[in-house]
């Protein structure tokens, strides 16, 4: 009984003396080191893009010599501190590990035999499958080489982020960098954890700049006609959005970079909110694809508390959205921001040039523009006739010159005064129709047009026009001086 109690207590020491080795050996990891067995760990979790986990594939090729021969050595100093008969036993054990381990590896065809050899290692060292002699020389080993594998691997990830469309691999790459959904689809959550985790890795990539640009704001640049390529892009700005706050590298009121600026070769300073605001459309199979992306992104960043409701005003985003003559227009977008806050179409949309509404710039645009922003206006502000009528000053770029016009008369020069006079009575009619009382709504409408001095005289013609027998109530109005002087 004493012998097996003195064995016990004997097996019990050398089990506490290994773990203090085992705790000895993984102090000499460096935080470098450390970072690079983390990424080790992730990887043989499959927790990132197949590219990234090329990438370290790769890296792992280039140090592996150097690894390998530091391993090497330290298991040639082991073999002379031990006696024969455990020295056996370790080259027996050294042999059969790495077979075992092949066989259940599916490496990459992009791993050599020696990086399979070091991820081999790697995995019996987490799994304290070697002598802590050992462990400690492997981690002065992933010491010595973590700077040249990170460095790698670091450049990976910031290559994951964006790539120019015009290189030739890149449709190639699309599978591998995770770039295989949109986020409309229900599995992009999935790919884009993947890339999170990888990004974790090494934050400051988010800040890193090529041509002048952060990485998101790289995402919102159209390149190429590859429309399906670029919604993949837009789809992860929610996502650096928000690491960029999580991680703390931006500044918090630039929040996670979508409010961070960048210059274009115009000189012109432009964020990200803008530019996916303004993001072009083009008519093509993937129009609709292109409203649903947005209309995600925009709920999430919303979600979040990334995007807020006074950014509308003070980053004038409907009258960007009306103001960018380029690709089809999105309906989609500019009821988005109106329905979220209407008010937004009673702010000037150049104030240094000028008081001209949204709808002075929707008059300029494409007819049906016109006609979206009318219907708006009198669903939100019916008593200001949706401001067809309101006058609005321009400074000419030109000449400097004042000039005082309301968007009737800028539709009406572009499109024709009876289309536009007939559009605007319909757009009216449909609205009293579908009021309680449509013929209590038109002399109020007509009324606000003899009362309020903001609406020009030719918003009263118009409904003159609609209805001659209201000209009593507009004799009658006049009768209290209401609007004598009107012009």
């Amino acid at each position: 009984m004493n012998d097996h109690h003195e064995n016990n207590e004997h097996r019990r020491q050398e089990d506490e003396l290994l773990q203090q080795q085992q705790l000895q050996a993984e102090h000499l990891l460096s935080p470098e080191g450390q970072k690079v067995l983390s990424i080790n760990g992730s990887r043989s979790k499959s927790e990132f893009p197949p590219f990234i986990n090329g990438q370290i594939y790769q890296a792992v090729n280039s140090i592996a010599n150097e690894f390998l021969s530091k391993v090497r050595t330290a298991v040639q100093d082991l073999l002379l501190m031990i006696n024969h008969h455990d020295n056996s036993e370790h080259r027996r054990q050294d042999e059969l590990l790495p077979q075992q381990q092949y066989k259940q590896l599916q490496v990459e065809d992009l791993l050599s035999s020696e990086g399979q050899q070091v991820l081999s290692i790697l995995g019996s060292r987490s799994n304290l499958e070697l002598p802590p002699f050992i462990n400690r020389q492997i981690n002065q080993a992933v010491n010595s080489i973590a700077d040249k594998f990170l460095s790698k691997v670091r450049t990976a990830v910031r290559d994951l982020l964006v790539i120019d469309i015009y290189v030739q691999e890149a449709r190639l790459e699309e599978r591998e960098r995770g770039l295989t959904k949109t986020i409309v689809d229900e599995d992009w959550y999935e790919d884009e954890r993947k890339i999170a985790n990888a990004i974790r890795y090494f934050p400051d990539v988010l800040l890193e700049k090529r041509y002048g640009m952060y990485p998101i704001h790289e995402l919102t640049c159209q390149q190429g006609n590859n429309a399906d390529y670029i919604l993949k892009n837009i789809s992860r700005i929610p996502l650096l959005v928000e690491l960029g706050s999580e991680l703390g590298q931006f500044d918090e009121e630039l929040r996670g970079g979508l409010l961070s600026t960048w210059t274009d070769d115009e000189d012109t300073d432009w964020t990200v909110l803008w530019s996916i605001i303004i993001y072009d459309r083009t008519e093509n199979g993937t129009t609709n694809l292109v409203d649903e992306c947005f209309s995600a992104v925009w709920k999430r960043l919303r979600q979040n508390n990334h995007l807020k409701k006074e950014d509308i005003r003070e980053y004038n985003l409907v009258g960007r959205l009306l103001m960018n003559d380029i690709g089809i227009f999105s309906e989609a977008r500019l009821l988005y921001f109106v329905d979220w806050d209407p008010m937004t179409l009673t702010i000037p949309c150049k104030p240094e040039r000028g008081i001209m509404l949204p709808i002075h710039w929707a008059a300029r645009r494409d007819f049906r523009i016109f006609k979206i922003v009318i219907q708006a206006g009198l669903r939100y502000f019916p008593e200001k006739l949706a401001f067809v009528f309101c006058k609005g000053t321009h400074r000419n770029r030109d000449d400097g010159k004042k000039r005082t016009r309301t968007p009737f008369r800028l539709a009406c020069n572009k499109h024709g005064q009876e289309k536009v006079m007939n559009e605007v009575l319909d757009c009216i009619a449909n609205y009293c129709a579908a009021s309680a009382s449509p013929s209590t709504m038109e002399s109020s409408l007509l009324m606000t047009a003899v009362t309020d001095e903001s609406i020009h005289l030719e918003g009263l013609y118009t409904l003159l026009r609609k209805d001659p027998t209201m000209h009593y109530a507009t004799a009658q109005a006049s009768t209290t001086g209401r609007w004598t002087n009107r012009r």
